[in-house]
């Protein structure tokens, strides 16, 4: 998938999550686990490169959301 597509798809899964929040914005906390919920996307793999367990951010950012 290219760079694009997994932005396109980071994105709509923030957007559903924030909806299903019943929100009219989307955060930047329901971005960025939008931007871990997709796999292969660069993100994960920078905080990886960095010594940082995406599942541990998505662990924290979910408990700010």
């Amino acid at each position: 998938m290219s760079a694009a597509g997994r932005f396109k798809e980071a994105f709509e899964r923030a957007r559903r999550d924030s909806e299903r929040r019943h929100r009219d914005l989307i955060d930047p906390v329901t971005l960025l686990l939008g931007m871990i919920d997709v796999e292969e996307a660069m993100s994960n793999r920078l905080l990886r490169d960095t010594g940082v367990d995406p599942e541990v951010v998505r662990q924290v950012a979910s408990e700010a959301a």
